[in-house]
């Protein structure tokens, strides 16, 4: 009887057209048993042209999709690489196995289909996205991470922030040229009330004094003139009165006025603290923009069958040995 065939052994018997490939090892097996099992490889480039965002740029990529026993590759189950795979392994190392590959994925038309099933996929679920900052009506720029971007958009929210801030104090300016004006006059007007009211004072004691010392050393008869000088001095009196209530009005006045050039001055800067954090290029929002390719825009460069090394740690566990900085313990 004829010796079984070792798994290494089998030879598929592959339609012509198909491109086969071996991933290298990125983990060396030691005395562990490699096991190649089949997937597809593609290399796909998407380009992405859009005028509106100024977006003009290619993503080249790398998709490994494992090949299961279903017609239909899962491509949601992909693992994507974002560069290109350009070095390849032509057979399987010494002493590893090949994993069942089914009839259907012998076939060349398979991979013609697949190829095309990739492109529809990539179509309906891939897309570019960048960042855009409305209040500055600025777009990150193809793979820009936010940070950069944020980095970036310092200069532009400098000089959108100094222009509103321009654009603030134009529309102030005549409010509070008012009301300064309004305090400014009020101050006079204080002065001039409190300079009187003063004088007015002063006249009163001087009059109240005279009369009072004329009625001490005079006659002990009042006299029509000791009366006329109590006159005044009541008269006098008065009007003290009077210019200190217009000075307390005027001083009231000017308060009023004062106050409502401080809420005013408050106000714009309210507006203007409220323009410099939202410009702020730290923590200014940042909404996010989905760009589709157009179908004709995607390129599948490469389809070929992969065989992918698994090293077998344990009888029931083994691990992906052509990922980057795999992990066997």
């Amino acid at each position: 009887a004829e010796a079984p065939v070792e798994p290494r052994q089998i030879i598929y018997q592959l339609s012509k057209n198909i491109d086969e490939i071996y991933l290298p090892l990125t983990q060396m097996p030691g005395d562990r048993k490699v096991v190649y099992r089949p997937g597809t490889l593609a290399v796909v480039d998407v380009s992405i042209s859009n005028n509106k965002y100024d977006i003009h740029g290619t993503r080249v990529s790398t998709l490994v999709t494992p090949i299961s026993e279903s017609p239909q590759l899962d491509f949601d189950s992909a693992t994507r690489f974002e560069k290109v795979w350009r070095s390849f392994d032509s057979e399987a190392v010494d002493g590893a196995t090949r994993a069942h590959l089914p009839d259907f994925a012998q076939d060349s038309k398979f991979y013609t289909r697949q190829k095309q099933a990739l492109a529809d996929w990539i179509y309906t679920n891939n897309f570019m996205e960048i960042f855009e900052a409305q209040d500055l009506k600025a777009y990150s720029k193809i793979e820009e991470s936010e940070a950069d971007f944020r980095i970036r958009l310092q200069q532009t929210a400098r000089e959108v922030r100094d222009e509103q801030l321009e654009q603030l104090r134009a529309r102030y300016a005549s409010k509070l040229e008012t009301k300064e004006r309004k305090v400014q006059t009020a101050e006079r007007a204080l002065e001039r009330e409190q300079e009187q009211a003063k004088s007015a004072k002063m006249g009163s004691l001087i009059s109240m004094g005279s009369a009072i010392l004329s009625a001490v050393l005079g006659r002990k008869r009042i006299s029509m003139g000791s009366i006329s000088r109590g006159a005044t001095a009541a008269r006098g009196m008065s009007r003290s009165r009077k210019e200190a209530r217009d000075a307390s009005l005027a001083e009231d006045r000017l308060e009023d006025y004062q106050q409502d050039l401080e809420e005013l001055e408050n106000e714009l800067q309210a507006e203007m603290d409220e323009v410099r954090q939202a410009l702020d290029p730290l923590t200014i929002p940042l909404e996010k923009i989905r760009i589709k390719p157009y179908k004709k825009d995607i390129n599948v460069q490469r389809f070929a069958l992969a065989w992918l090394p698994y090293i077998q740690v344990s009888d029931f566990e083994i691990k992906p040995a052509w990922l980057p900085n795999s992990d066997l313990s």
